[in-house]
């Protein structure tokens, strides 16, 4: 048998995504972010930028958008990218390779464990080490700090964030209920998505279809 759903993201950030009208997600999408990290590489003035991404679906869309609108607002500017494959034992090659072009701007596109090995390497190999570096929100997580330490660079990070008065009540409740640590990254989010799932329960009863929870 052929089974279909609707589904409702809470960190699915994939512009492909958007192509299937089955799926919904209560996060922006990287066309988004890309337009981010171009504005931040614009106020740092870089005119020679290296990007150190992921090899896969995530990576590949971000650099992708990350040029488009760099090259968009910065015409004329000299971009060199680097694929990585995560789990690798050691990324010296691809520190090397990035800082070929001798950039004054790193962005790096990936997740917390290779992000703070790249790093890492960088700091040992002694390139550019007073070079600036731009992240994306696979980074925004406590183990990339704590792997890093005390030695972070200059380093600035993008990732999806709300402000609003609705965001604020959930903050406090999360805060309440948790006993005072502060929400992660998509924790509103998550709790976002849980509540359309909900909603649409209620909406349509227990015998809703993939139509009625569309609309």
């Amino acid at each position: 048998d052929t089974y279909s759903m609707a589904l409702i993201s809470c960190c699915s950030t994939s512009p492909l995504l958007s192509q299937d009208g089955r799926i919904y997600r209560t996060v922006p999408s990287d066309d988004l972010q890309g337009v981010a990290l171009a504005q931040v590489a614009l106020e740092r003035n870089a005119q020679r930028v290296s990007i150190i991404y992921l090899d896969d679906v995530y990576g590949n869309s971000l650099r992708e958008n990350f040029l488009a609108s760099y090259q968009g607002l910065a015409p004329g500017v000299q971009v060199h990218a680097v694929p990585y494959v995560a789990g690798a034992a050691s990324y010296t090659d691809v520190v090397q390779a990035a800082f070929r072009e001798q950039p004054d701007l790193l962005v790096l596109i990936a997740f917390p464990l290779a992000g703070a090995q790249i790093i890492k390497e960088w700091r040992e190999s002694r390139l550019a080490p007073d070079v600036e570096w731009i992240g994306t929100d696979g980074l925004r997580d406590d183990t990339f700090v704590s792997i890093i330490g005390e030695e972070m660079p200059r380093f600035t990070g993008t990732a999806p964030a709300a402000s609003s008065p609705y965001f604020e009540g959930f903050r406090q409740r999360y805060l309440a209920a948790v006993g005072g640590a502060e929400p992660g990254i998509f924790t509103s989010n998550q709790y976002d998505a849980v509540v359309l799932i909900a909603l649409a329960h209620s909406r349509a009863g227990p015998d809703l279809t993939v139509e009625e929870y569309r609309a």
